[in-house]
């Protein structure tokens, strides 16, 4: 199973979560202005470390004392409609959905607490049938296979190509006017019916290997796919 990670506040949302909250709060008039104040020395003490976890979770979940989940419940969707969800910019889920695409099991590593899975999250792929997954594997054996075969091909026909060029030297005498005799070293011609088949094998395993990487596409899409 291959995981992606993911944080929420300043990573997949451009603003801090219990910042937000906070100031909502205020502003539906849940909590008076005066609560500012302390949620921003909250949030300064959380930024530079001067705060225990016990504390700073015991301040937001003070803002929650007093409400039944009845309530709070139409307050969370109100809250994400129009604090979170705008918050949330178009290359953050884009991302999500590439990686949901890939088939990545996508997962939300944050201390901000949801009670279901967050909606900007895609729902999580269905586990592979059986099917499926041997689907996958014949691909992936026959992309093995093909690139395999495909290289050596490759391979074959370069050499046989080299030992075509591999042109033999002879000696050729010539006589010139003034009657001396001058030896030149000449290469013979190439070899042309090796040549042509060395290029042939060259080709043969360049098809295969593009044969090769389309079933390993292939298989990728369709794992993608559950």
């Amino acid at each position: 199973m291959r995981l992606a990670l993911f944080d929420l506040d300043h990573t997949l949302l451009s603003a801090d979560s219990d910042v937000l909250w906070c100031e909502f709060l205020i502003a539906e008039g849940r909590l008076g202005a005066e609560f500012a104040e302390q949620y921003q020395a909250i949030a300064q003490g959380y930024d530079t470390g001067t705060i225990t976890p016990v504390d700073y979770c015991g301040f937001h979940a003070a803002t929650l004392a007093g409400y039944s989940p009845a309530e709070l419940l139409p307050l969370r969707e109100h809250f994400f409609q129009h604090c979170i969800q705008p918050r949330i910019p178009d290359d953050a889920r884009e991302l999500l959905q590439s990686c949901h695409r890939r088939g990545e099991t996508l997962v939300l590593t944050t201390a901000t607490a949801w009670a279901d899975p967050p909606p900007w999250m895609p729902a999580a792929p269905p586990p592979p049938t059986e099917r499926t997954e041997h689907e996958v594997r014949k691909l992936r054996h026959e992309a093995a296979a093909y690139g395999a075969i495909g290289l050596a091909f490759i391979a074959g026909g370069i050499a046989v190509d080299v030992v075509a060029l591999d042109l033999p030297q002879a000696e050729q005498a010539t006589r010139r006017t003034d009657g001396t005799v001058v030896v030149e070293k000449v290469r013979g011609d190439a070899n042309w019916a090796e040549l042509a088949g060395g290029i042939a094998l060259t080709a043969t395993g360049l098809v295969l290997a593009v044969v090769a990487l389309s079933r390993l596409r292939q298989a990728r899409r369709l794992a993608a796919q559950e």
